[in-house]
């Protein structure tokens, strides 16, 4: 701690003063009062000078004190400086410790953070889902509530179903008596049909019967020279040649026969026997039909024994063809116009098809579907069996000349002038006689395409899948 100054009075000069101030203070003079009251002022003033050194003085000790108490702070204050340096030091670890963990719990927080976020999101899907649950189930019972008016309704419904099964039990057992009975008279009309059925067999055989007789009548008069439809006296060029048809039933052909017949003045010949499509040709009357002047138009199918007789008899011959779709159509157009004709049954018995019983009785959609499923696949052969025929022998695809439908009625003249070009009729320059496209002549309307409008949806499906793709496309049949 630093020292105070010394007062002015203090040290060797202020005694030796004094003392000089004392030595005239005792000389008695004048000049001794004055020095006596110096010294008298003096004395005072050491006093207070005394006094002063002796506050100082005390000042000065408490000043030491006090410097060795802040020195004793100031050495207590260098400890603490030391250990609270050494503590900082600590602290600054801690602090950077605390400063990592401050950041990875600020990392955590923010993941925290985000799954909170999550959580929220998948609180709301939750609350929203919980909404929709509580809504249903408020339907559910709803429609519980429903149910169970509806079950109460059905308990009283079936109460009454069940009084009534009661009485219909009685009325049952007296069904099942009637139904005995009507039984004992189905097995009576079965047996009946099945008479019916023979009589039917037998009269397909007696038809087949007579039309052989008819052709061993017509082989005989030929054998005699003579014909049951005598030929006009030949031309000066001789008799046109003769012309054979085959053809698919309800094709336009009675027309086109008819337009020959009048323009070459030909005769008809009947050259086949049985049914549709089973036909067969006579050698014979084929032969009487190649010495020329007659038309004959047939339904014969390709068989191997009709193929064996036009190659042995070398006649150039027709096949005309029509989509099988368009002339089951026609056919049942046909039957239904003379469906009221007694003769129309044995009609049906010409076609060769086992018709179910009651098939003149029914509707049209009825007999439709039957035309469909029985009809239509028998002339789907048919015309597959002649084109099978042309394909593989040489000899057939010399001998015949194969028309659609479709020629005829697109352009008349060009089709009937290559019908002559090809059995060797003279139709240059000719103008074909002219036959009304009517009933007369089996022609209805020649609209190829009328089966689309008239067969219901499945009935025109059902005839698209019959047909065979191949067919169609090469006959060109959309």
């Amino acid at each position: 701690m630093t020292q105070p100054p010394p007062a002015p009075w203090a040290g060797r000069k202020f005694r030796h003063r004094l003392r000089a101030a004392w030595r005239e203070f005792n000389r008695p003079d004048a000049e001794a009062d004055r020095l006596r009251a110096e010294v008298a002022a003096l004395g005072i003033a050491r006093d207070s000078a005394q006094a002063i050194a002796e506050q100082r003085s005390a000042e000065r000790d408490g000043y030491a004190a006090a410097w060795r108490a802040v020195c004793a702070e100031r050495d207590a204050a260098r400890g603490e400086a030391a250990s609270q340096q050494a503590a900082s030091q600590g602290y600054e670890a801690a602090w950077r410790a605390t400063a990592a963990e401050r950041d990875a719990a600020l990392a955590a927080a923010a993941q925290a953070g985000a799954e909170r976020a999550g959580f929220e999101a998948a609180w709301r899907e939750t609350c929203a889902e919980r909404d929709a649950l509580h809504f249903e189930a408020a339907a559910q019972r709803a429609q519980r509530d429903g149910f169970e008016a509806a079950w109460r309704e059905t308990c009283a419904e079936r109460d009454t179903r069940h009084f009534e099964a009661a009485e219909r039990q009685a009325q049952r057992d007296g069904f099942e008596a009637a139904w005995r009975a009507t039984c004992a008279e189905r097995d009576a009309l079965r047996f009946a049909a099945g008479q019916a059925g023979a009589e039917r067999d037998g009269f397909r055989i007696a038809f087949d019967s007579v039309t052989l007789s008819m052709q061993a009548v017509n082989h005989e008069l030929a054998m005699l020279g003579r014909s049951a439809d005598p030929l006009p006296p030949p031309g000066p060029a001789g008799r046109p040649p003769g012309v054979l048809i085959i053809t698919l039933p309800k094709s336009g052909t009675v027309y086109s026969q008819n337009k020959l017949l009048r323009s070459f003045d030909l005769r008809t010949r009947q050259v086949c026997g049985g049914c549709f499509p089973s036909e067969r040709i006579d050698p014979v009357a084929l032969g009487l039909l190649k010495g020329g002047g007659r038309l004959a138009m047939s339904h014969v199918p390709a068989s191997a024994e009709n193929i064996a007789t036009l190659k042995q008899a070398g006649l150039r011959f027709v096949v005309h063809l029509r989509d099988p779709r368009a002339a089951t159509l026609s056919m049942l157009h046909h039957i239904r116009t003379y469906q009221a004709d007694p003769t129309m049954r044995h009609f049906l018995v010409r076609i060769g098809i086992d018709f179910p019983d009651g098939f003149l009785e029914a509707g049209f959609a009825e007999q439709l579907d039957t035309m469909v499923e029985l009809y239509l696949p028998a002339a789907v052969h048919w015309a597959e069996g002649w084109l099978a025929a042309i394909e593989a022998d040489p000899a057939i695809a010399r001998l015949a000349h194969l028309t659609r439908f479709e020629d005829l009625a697109g352009d008349e003249d060009h089709f009937l002038r290559e019908i002559c070009g090809h059995v060797g009729l003279p139709a240059e320059g000719m103008d074909f006689a002219a036959v009304a496209r009517d009933a007369a002549a089996h022609f209805r309307q020649g609209d190829d395409a009328a089966w689309r409008h008239e067969m219901t949806a499945a009935q025109a499906a059902r005839a698209d899948a019959l047909l065979p793709a191949g067919l169609r496309a090469r006959m060109g049949w959309s």
